[in-house]
């Protein structure tokens, strides 16, 4: 079994009032479970999740809106995707994803995870700049980012 994981400081918004505690969009994670017959590999099962959480600094504070989804990376390519998560007037998402690959050729290789969480303010809010590296401003008040996870290698042969 081998672990994916993505990590890095939270991202911070201000507004007319105090600031919340800010929104982490790096808690992106996987788990890769190789399965060999005789030192071959015969296939994997995949499970994953890219999360947010906002926090907040008093009552009946929420983001606006928060989008996510995530993918699971093979050699490169997309090969599955996770359920995206749309909510409105919240302070978490979660996109999760399971896949199973089966046969030498199809499975071995370098995995990854990537998410892509778009964040947005209330009315009144903007993004602290310089924004993230990471993520690009939609709006003064809306944000995209990208998040990916550390490689691992699925060798063909045990």
């Amino acid at each position: 079994m081998w672990h994916l994981s993505s990590s890095s400081p939270p991202i911070r918004a201000c507004g007319r009032t105090p600031p919340g505690g800010g929104c982490d969009i790096n808690d992106v994670s996987g788990e890769v479970t190789s399965s060999y017959v005789n030192g071959a590999l015969v296939g994997t099962d995949s499970d994953w999740s890219a999360k947010v959480l906002c926090t907040t600094t008093a009552p009946g504070q929420s983001m606006a809106g928060i989008s996510i989804d995530s993918t699971l990376w093979l050699n490169s390519f997309p090969i599955a995707d996770g359920n995206q998560w749309n909510c409105v007037n919240c302070n978490l998402g979660n996109s999760t994803g399971t896949y199973l690959c089966a046969g030498t050729a199809n499975c071995a290789g370098t995995y990854w995870v990537g998410s892509l969480p778009t964040l947005t303010l209330p009315a009144g809010w903007v993004w602290v700049t310089p924004v993230p590296s990471n993520c690009i401003l939609l709006s003064p008040e809306s944000m995209t980012c990208s998040v990916v996870t550390n490689t691992i290698v699925v060798p063909p042969a045990d």
